[in-house]
């Protein structure tokens, strides 16, 4: 079970030099590098833009990257060996913000909802909403 939850940005993240026992998730835009240190006890490499909607040519997050990040997730929970669990994107505000809700809300209701840089109002609705529809069908869990 993880003890803390954060959300920040990606330069916040890259200045991170991991405990024993942290993790992060790691989310980018496609062809873009994060410079993480080493250290970190588990890491989910996402890339996906910041979209609300398909849009031409750009990545979207879907259904099979919603079920990639919960496969981690129960994954993490089983081996309990991640307690604190960090989630970055670019700015910590988007897509960043919607996953730590998601954690939250399905696997740490013992801990406050984390807040991103400019705090949760902006979370990207589609990728939350994408994640409890997996996680739902995922786990049997009633909507």
């Amino acid at each position: 079970m993880f003890n803390k939850l954060f959300v920040c940005s990606q330069t916040d993240v890259e200045k991170i030099v991991p405990d024993e026992g942290w993790g992060v998730i790691s989310i980018r835009g496609p062809r873009k590098s994060v410079d993480l240190n080493e250290g970190w006890a588990s890491i989910l490499p996402l890339e996906f833009n910041d979209l609300t909607a398909p849009y031409a040519n750009f990545k979207c997050f879907d259904e099979s990257l919603a079920c990639e990040l919960i496969a981690h997730l129960n994954n993490l929970v089983t081996q309990d060996t991640v307690k604190v669990l960090v989630i970055h994107c670019e700015h910590g505000v988007s897509r960043s913000q919607a996953v730590g809700m998601f954690v939250q809300e399905c696997y740490a209701p013992h801990l406050e909802v984390p807040a991103g840089p400019r705090g949760v109002e902006r979370y990207n609705k589609l990728v939350y909403n994408t994640l409890l529809d997996v996680y739902r069908g995922y786990s049997g869990k009633d909507k």
